[in-house]
């Protein structure tokens, strides 16, 4: 919650004090750095009518480049820093002597004894095939979730901009609670669903890059490197500062699974947590799963982040950065209380 916020917080802050003033950009250009990072392209794709409603069409481009950026630093940053982490014997699981597997490097998988299926079938190829029945599932989902939306965009004109992608998120909540007394959520198989993502994900990246208003992003140019630095230097901070010290057991590996997921999205923070725990020997895919709970209906794609431009349009810049501190110090003090805090840490992993 605090990187979350944190992201809100160090772009605000730096808009207002130095690209407002210098490039004359609107305030809400702060918003793009946790739109792109922690919501990725799938958050900068259904942030593109509320930035176009509010007479800020240069956002959803500086949203997708932004998710772009925070791809990139999310693989290369987060595999140098595991790298060193190894080395430095941070990671539970793994030393210098193991390192990475070479599959993990290449890309491919060469070795049949590494080599494992994707999916598993639960519906007969017969009646349905199996790929066809989660997508169908998955449709509901969004459907439940457009339904919502042409509710949603009914109460209000404000809301006219209002994304789909926190109410499709309501959308396969409902699914999975009208399916639990169904039993249907029986034949559902996650590692299928988690296919599906996937490619959903690569589609979207490939689009959203190709797609890219690149006028309206060099129009931009400066004060988006500047708002990247910064970004990227809180995320960092985060990760190799306040991680050790905050995070009681595994550190490590609930740090850096936390990285890519804040600059990337959940599927490249999970890949860097295979890297470093490949079998879940501990208890951060757990932990990680619990947090998403509480963490992604406001977060990296949310509803903060889906009104983060009406929040500062509505309350002012100086406000908005109060009410990110706010939820900053308020989690940092759940922390303190709680005992979880831990100013001068043993970085080292206990094995």
């Amino acid at each position: 919650m605090i990187i979350g916020s944190g992201q809100y917080f160090v772009g605000l802050l730096v808009t207002v004090l130095i690209l407002t003033p210098i490039f004359k950009v609107p305030h809400i250009f702060g918003t793009i750095l946790e739109i792109g990072f922690a919501g990725g392209h799938g958050t900068a794709a259904g942030m593109e009518d509320v930035f176009n409603q509010i007479g800020f069409p240069a956002g959803s481009a500086l949203a997708y480049m932004s998710a772009t950026v925070g791809i990139i630093v999310a693989v290369v940053g987060g595999i140098l820093y595991i790298n060193i982490a190894i080395r430095k014997g941070y990671c539970r699981n793994i030393d210098a002597s193991k390192g990475i597997p070479e599959y993990k490097k290449s890309g491919l998988i060469t070795d049949e004894a590494d080599r494992h299926p994707v999916a598993t079938a639960t519906v007969a190829t017969e009646s349905i095939e199996p790929l066809a029945f989660h997508v169908a599932v998955t449709a509901v989902a969004v459907l439940i979730g457009w339904g919502i939306l042409f509710i949603v965009r009914k109460i209000h004109p404000v809301l006219q901009g209002f994304p789909l992608f926190p109410l499709a998120m309501i959308g396969g909540m409902i699914v999975q609670i009208v399916s639990r007394p169904l039993k249907v959520d029986r034949f559902y198989d996650k590692k299928t669903f988690d296919r599906i993502l996937g490619l959903s994900l690569d589609l979207l990246v490939v689009a959203a890059i190709s797609s890219l208003k690149l006028d309206l992003f060099l129009a931009n140019f400066w004060p988006f490197l500047i708002l990247m630095v910064f970004g990227v230097s809180w995320i960092y901070f985060c990760l190799v500062y306040l991680a050790p010290r905050m995070l009681p057991v595994n550190w490590f590996e609930r740090g850096i699974t936390e990285y890519g997921m804040q600059t990337g999205v959940t599927a490249i923070g999970l890949l860097l947590l295979r890297l470093v725990d490949p079998e879940y020997k501990t208890d951060t895919a757990q932990a990680f799963g619990f947090k998403q709970m509480l963490y992604e209906p406001f977060f990296g794609g949310g509803f903060i982040t889906a009104t983060a431009p009406f929040i500062v349009i509505g309350l002012g810049i100086w406000y908005s950065i109060i009410f990110a501190a706010l939820i900053m110090t308020g989690f940092f003090a759940l922390s303190w209380f709680n005992g979880w805090v831990n100013i001068n840490p043993h970085r080292t992993a206990n094995r």
